[in-house]
């Protein structure tokens, strides 16, 4: 399984896919900076425990992003990070059935189950890099722009993992979602056009459904793509929203994995 991690590593960062992705994250990152957050959700920060130095910037509409700030005041922009997964799903995954890498790896006597494992593995490893990245990059690209304005202390941590981490565990769910797809449809088009359409498709139709009655409004609570931007603020990290949340999350990570591996057992590899 170290093996098949270890060249996939090498490929990622031998291609010029993931160099053009490092680049659109850094232009992503920011531009929420030098917009001040435009187009994000971010906490409101009277919510946040020890404010005073909040204070002078609450007063008025135009909130002085700094280092301190950046990671509460772009807490949704975690939900865009399901999309810059997908590259990486496919370079990890969809590219060894498009290049027939998996029929030689299983020709040459890997078993299935690890070569399965060592994708899940490599897929985690990579959701945990990007929020890493996005929360690392916002507080120092905000600190360069706008100075850091606070204090590094374990309150601004604390209040970070309340946000981040449950926002990692469901951006890795999601990230199973890429998996199943690509072991059980093996194309890259399919990947793609799925994938994406499962984080606008969900909600459209709630909002449909929504329309039409009133009593579908809490479908939105299950949909994923809404449960990772939910943690946006500190408070959504306690139950019931974290509860759910983590029970969703499961959902999709169990069965996502369990369908995936299954439907890749039995396939046959061409």
């Amino acid at each position: 399984m170290r093996n098949i991690i270890r060249a996939d590593l090498y490929r990622i960062f031998r291609g010029w896919g993931i160099y053009a992705a490092i680049a659109v994250f850094l232009i992503f990152i920011t531009a929420l900076i030098a917009t001040n957050g435009a187009g994000t959700v971010g906490v409101d920060i009277s919510t946040i425990q020890n404010t005073a130095e909040f204070s002078e910037s609450t007063e008025s509409q135009e909130i002085k992003m700094t280092g301190q700030m950046a990671p509460y005041i772009l807490a949704s922009g975690t939900g865009d990070l399901i999309y810059f997964m997908l590259p990486f799903i496919v370079i990890i995954v969809a590219a060894d059935f498009s290049k027939g890498t998996v029929k030689n790896l299983l020709g040459g006597g890997v078993l299935r189950s690890k070569y399965f494992l060592a994708k899940l593995v490599l897929t985690g490893v990579v959701c945990i890099v990007l929020v890493g990245v996005f929360v690392s990059l916002s507080i120092l690209i905000a600190t360069l722009m706008n100075g850091f304005g606070g204090n590094f202390d374990m309150n601004f941590i604390n209040n970070a993992a309340k946000i981040y981490l449950p926002q990692l565990f469901l951006l890795f769910a999601y990230s199973c979602i890429g998996l199943l797809i690509t072991f059980s449809l093996k194309s890259n088009a399919a990947l793609i056009s799925i994938y994406i359409a499962f984080s606008l498709v969900p909600t459209i139709i709630i909002m449909l459904l929504q329309n039409l009655n009133e009593k579908f409004t809490d479908l939105i609570k299950y949909d994923l793509v809404f449960n990772i931007k939910s943690f946006a603020y500190p408070n959504g990290a306690y139950p019931p929203d974290l509860t759910r949340a983590v029970i969703i999350g499961t959902i999709y990570i169990i069965g996502c994995t369990a369908g995936g591996f299954l439907l890749f057992r039995k396939a046959e590899i061409k």
